[in-house]
């Protein structure tokens, strides 16, 4: 297991909604070992071995999409840069 850590940092706080379905949506990936949020940004922790960050990406997209197709945009326009933790 090699785990990694990311922060996404958003451009905007999203709705708490947003934030359980992205949590619930995120944790169903294999690999993925914590998911936390602050206001405007998102960490997430994941074995590089099972989960990559394309599949983290697709993953949130899917999820904001599902909530509603501006929500989408939000979040992608949101995810501003990533930035990698130990």
């Amino acid at each position: 297991m090699i785990l990694k850590k990311r922060r996404m940092r958003l451009r905007e706080i999203i709705s708490d909604d947003l934030k359980a379905d992205l949590k619930t949506s995120l944790q169903s990936l294999m690999g993925i070992d914590a998911v936390d949020f602050t206001d405007q940004e998102l960490y997430v922790t994941y074995d590089l071995l099972q989960a990559s960050l394309e599949d983290i990406e697709k993953t949130i997209e899917q999820a904001a999409a599902r909530l509603s197709k501006g929500m989408a945009e939000q979040v992608k326009r949101g995810l501003i840069h990533y930035s990698e933790e130990c």
